[in-house]
């Protein structure tokens, strides 16, 4: 009972010092704001009680909103009414101040104003007259300190572009404190600052309490205070950008260093995982972000704060826009792996794949397809440098061939002319003759096929006749089909079909086509020979039943040194159809071949030509020029008519002229088979240097008055014929 009377005691007492200090602060404020010590003029009425504070009663509320500067506040409308800015007007309590005025808690309204006039002594007027006298002097100032302002930031500027460049040095120059760890070096400024400031404090309560007695001490540890921390933040500051510069901001960070670690050993944990379950590990990691994240907005919708709601949106959206950056660049990556496997297979084999930025399992898949390529490549050019050397070898040997053979071929013509009687000697000649140029048919082949398979050859591109040219090759092997007893079935429209190619080249092709067909088709059956135009191109086809089993597919048969004869009981290379493939090929056409059984087929097609075009070299042979064949020549003559073929009448001319020369080598026995210009090149050159054994010059002069008078005849009998034909004009005639 007592401790409840001493209780209610001191609460009493607690309550008269309150009341009596709030009084004391009453009327202390109002006597400050008395109308006659101030010139601020205010009215404060709380509406509930009815009670009302004025410092001049003879100003009204409409008086007060005459004034200068003024503000009313209306409690029971919230409605404000001043001539201040609203900028200045929102960062007021008006609800507190108006309550601190009339000195209730309940809310009051109040209209409050200023006297410009300034018709009493007081602070207001103390600082408008200190604001008058200070303008003059900021107006003037003010070029100055833009002037300053602007210098300063320039200098900053300069600071900033110079700070780590040193005239001996190339790249940034970092101090010690340059090479801290990031984390450490930044606690150190910011710790710094901090225990500075503290520290100014700390001495200017010391020696305020125990040295000085004037506030003074404070401000000059202000000063002191500012002054050190800006050097320290700038000291900091220029490391932060020297630390930008050099690009070490980053990498010489704790952070970095710690997510490195962490992130080798969460690869090295998954690294051997299969893929399935590196994606299925991402997947479950992207939910427990996620499923949380989504019931954390859920709560803050509905029961939380709206920052929290928003803040869990902006990291929810951030989330999303990470997993769909991540997968976008997957998809990027794959989509260059897919361009650089395209480029390889396309037969780029030196394209090499980028893996920078890629996943672990791109970089391995990049790593394996660089490797394949490279392989390739390596293949390729091994297989290039033997198909070279190969190519190489053969031009070489046949070369060397052709020295002897030439000699031989010579001296079997020479004993040829010699008058024996000996039947024995003479079909030993005649088997050595045609061994002789059996052999050297096969070493010109050799040459052919080397370079048409490798391309190293000259064309004359020009516009042939194709039609002419398909029967002409019909005339040259009529007479050998009657000896093998074909049947020709030629099918060729009426009307002139040019194509673009090399007429010696395209001529051999026929003549291989055709040799073929002779060599290797059934006796008693039909070679059908068609020219057809398809789609834009001249399509030629030779078709014909094969004597021996085809028992080898058509890609096979047009390989080196591959026959259809297996058992080769008929002359020839196998070479034949492998040269007019290649041949066909450089000129920009198509060659097939079809097998049905015994029924063999072979198509050459070229594109149609409407105009004339221009002569030109598609490929240099070695530094050699074609040499075009002599008139002996049975091969190169035939390809010299080919190339001639550019008009009807042309054609006809030379189809003329072949016939001639066919029925004239029949007759003339003293007239060399072999007489082309390589080989007169050859007989021209010093033994010494060719190998060819020497002739005896007896032997040569008969040999050339032989060769002189088989020539003459065969160009008077060719003139003849023509003349005949109306084919050569008779002043032409005349003048030959």
């Amino acid at each position: 009972m007592q401790q409840k009377e001493v209780n209610e005691t001191v609460d009493l007492q607690s309550l008269y010092d309150r009341g009596e200090q709030l009084l004391g602060n009453y009327y202390d404020l109002k006597n400050r704001l008395d109308g006659e010590e101030t010139n601020l003029r205010y009215i404060v009425y709380e509406t509930s009680s009815g009670l009302m504070e004025t410092n001049d009663s003879s100003m009204r509320e409409e008086t007060i909103r005459g004034l200068e500067k003024y503000i009313s506040y209306d409690n029971s409308t919230h409605r404000i009414r001043s001539n201040f800015t609203k900028t200045d007007i929102k960062y007021w309590n008006l609800d507190d101040m108006a309550s601190t005025l009339v000195g209730v808690d309940s809310g009051a309204s109040f209209t409050v104003g200023l006297d410009t006039r300034y018709l009493v002594q007081d602070e207001y007027k103390q600082i408008s007259d200190g604001f008058r006298q200070c303008r003059p002097i900021l107006m003037a100032s003010l070029p100055a300190i833009v002037i300053g302002m602007l210098g300063s930031i320039l200098a900053f500027i300069y600071l900033l572009a110079s700070v780590g460049h040193r005239e001996d040095y190339d790249e940034i120059w970092l101090d010690k404190f340059d090479r801290w760890a990031t984390e450490p070096a930044a606690v150190t400024i910011l710790g710094g600052i901090l225990v500075f400031i503290v520290l100014c404090a700390f001495l200017a309560d010391f020696f305020a309490k125990n040295f000085f007695t004037s506030s003074l001490i404070y401000t000059v540890m202000q000063v002191i205070s500012v002054i050190v921390s800006a050097i320290i933040a700038l000291i900091g500051f220029f490391s932060l950008v020297k630390r930008l510069k050099a690009g070490v901001l980053w990498k010489n960070s704790l952070l970095r260093k710690l997510f490195v670690k962490l992130g080798s050993w969460i690869m090295a944990m998954v690294r051997n995982w299969p893929t399935s379950g590196k994606a299925a590990a991402v997947i479950f990691v992207y939910w427990v972000v996620t499923i949380p994240l989504c019931m954390f907005i859920t709560i803050n919708r509905f029961w939380g704060s709206l920052f929290l709601y928003m803040l869990g949106i902006i990291v929810f959206v951030g989330v999303q826009l990470t997993a769909a950056g991540i997968i976008l660049w997957a998809v990027i990556k794959r989509k260059k792996i897919l361009e650089g496997v395209e480029m390889i297979s396309a037969g780029d084999l030196e394209y090499v794949i980028d893996d920078d930025g890629m996943f672990a399992d791109d970089k391995k898949l990049v790593n394996c397809i660089n490797h394949i390529g490279a392989g390739l490549q390596d293949a390729v050019s091994t297989a290039v440098q033997s198909e070279r050397m190969k190519a190489d070898l053969i031009t070489n040997v046949s070369h060397d061939i052709k020295t002897p053979l030439t000699s031989i071929i010579n001296y079997v013509d020479l004993m040829k002319r010699e008058n024996i009687e000996n039947e024995t000697v003479k079909r030993y000649l005649e088997v050595l003759e045609q061994k002789s140029q059996r052999l050297k048919n096969l070493t010109e082949d050799l040459v052919e096929a080397s370079r048409a398979s490798s391309g190293n050859i000259s064309l004359q591109m020009e516009r042939i006749n194709f039609v002419e040219l398909v029967k002409q090759a019909c005339g040259e092997f009529s007479e050998k089909f009657e000896e093998r007893e074909l049947i020709p079935v030629v099918m060729l429209p009426e009307h002139s079909v040019h194509v673009i190619a090399d007429g010696r080249r395209l001529w051999r092709i026929l003549e291989n086509l055709f040799q073929n067909t002779k060599k290797y088709a059934m006796p008693h059956t039909r070679v059908y020979v068609s020219v057809e135009e398809q789609d834009g191109f001249a399509c030629f086809t030779i078709k014909n039943i094969s004597e021996s089993p085809l028992n080898i597919t058509a890609e096979e048969l047009t390989e080196r040194f591959t026959r259809g004869d297996a058992s080769r009981t008929t002359e020839g290379s196998g070479l034949g159809l492998s040269i007019a493939k290649s041949l066909t090929e450089v000129q920009g056409g198509i060659f097939e071949i079809y097998l049905n059984g015994d029924l063999f087929q072979a198509t050459v097609q070229f594109e149609i030509s409407e105009e004339e075009p221009e002569e030109e070299v598609l490929a240099e042979e070695d530094g050699e020029e074609d040499q075009l064949p002599a008139a002996g020549d049975e091969c190169g003559a035939d390809g010299e008519a080919a190339g001639g073929a550019r008009s009807e009448v042309k054609a006809g001319k030379l189809r003329l002229k072949r016939k001639i020369r066919g029925r004239s080598q029949k007759q003339a026995e003293n007239l060399p088979e072999e007489e082309t210009e390589e080989n007169e090149q050859i007989k021209d050159t010093p033994s010494q240097e060719t190998g060819t054994a020497e002739i005896p010059e007896e032997m040569i002069g008969k040999s050339s008055e032989a060769e002189k008078e088989a020539e003459e005849a065969l160009v008077k009998e060719a003139l003849e014929e023509l003349r005949k034909s109306g084919l050569l004009k008779e002043e032409e005639f005349t003048r030959h």
